[in-house]
């Protein structure tokens, strides 16, 4: 199985081996005069996600580059951007079930032009974004990728952690980040008691 990370519509060049989703219960427990107790059930809080990513320096094989390989440095400016301007931006993750990606896809397109991008996307530029891979997947009609299942929410970065670790890492880096959901506007629910 493949996965493909994707953080403000930036395919990630290494896909973590491991994402850990924290949903935490905020559920209360009231203790009743009769010394039982009452569970006081309310709307879950906001998904955590963690992971760590590897970074590479210098381009492998492994590595992922829709527009040709960038270095760290890429990757670690549109992390600051990110925690900087403190504003939500869309996490996906894709899975699939062969070794064949989305984003291969798109380049597969691209070497017949711009034209055919423009075509297949809609968008005005001819290029191929994140955006546009649930609809290329969709659109495969090779069989070549099989859509396992995605993830697709709106997040703030909260943290990251830049280690860099020659014996481990060599001249690449790793970065673990924290990402929490932004719910959606409009679509909030307050949960009160009732008197």
């Amino acid at each position: 199985m493949s996965y493909y990370f994707y953080l403000d519509n930036v395919l990630m060049p290494v896909a973590p081996s491991a994402l850990e989703v924290k949903v935490r219960g905020k559920n209360e427990v009231l203790e009743l005069a009769n010394g039982g107790e009452l569970p006081v059930l309310r709307a879950p809080g906001l998904t955590e996600l963690r992971f760590s990513l590897l970074l590479p320096n210098a381009p492998y094989s492994f590595s992922q580059y829709p527009d040709g390989f960038e270095n760290a440095d890429r990757y670690l400016s549109l992390f600051d951007r990110l925690m900087r301007e403190g504003k939500p931006f869309p996490f996906l993750v894709i899975r699939t079930l062969t070794s064949d990606t989305v984003m291969r896809m798109a380049v597969r397109l691209l070497s017949y032009g711009s034209d055919a991008a423009r075509l297949l996307t809609g968008d005005a530029n001819g290029r191929i974004t994140t955006s546009h891979a649930r609809a290329l997947l969709r659109k495969e009609e090779s069989g070549e990728v099989t859509a396992l299942s995605d993830t697709e929410m709106n997040v703030t970065l909260e943290q990251y952690e830049i280690t860099e670790d020659a014996e481990k890492y060599g001249g690449d880096v790793s970065v673990a980040l924290t990402l929490r959901q932004y719910p959606e506007p409009g679509k909030t629910v307050v949960y009160t008691r009732e008197a």
